[in-house]
């Protein structure tokens, strides 16, 4: 799994990156706190991400973040594939 950094987001103290799984259950989000290396993932599935009215194209994260609330990730936690 690749994670996509967006231009805005690059080279902040706090860097927030997104990928699609390998296997297409949906996308992760990773915050990552460069003051003390703390990784942080979520999840969002792809069926969540369309319910919010985004398609397909809409998943660009080389360009942009996904146009997604806070409150619809689900933190992953540690040792968990998905939550």
């Amino acid at each position: 799994m690749m994670f996509h950094t967006p231009r805005r987001n690059q080279g902040q103290m706090v860097e927030v990156s997104y990928a699609s799984d390998d296997e297409g259950a949906g996308i992760f989000k990773r915050v990552l706190d460069r003051s003390d290396d703390e990784k942080t993932l979520f999840f969002l599935s792809w069926e969540d991400f369309y319910d919010l009215g985004n398609d397909a194209s809409d998943f660009a994260p080389w360009n942009d973040e996904p146009d997604v609330p806070a409150r619809a990730w689900k933190k992953v936690q540690p040792g968990q594939v998905t939550p």
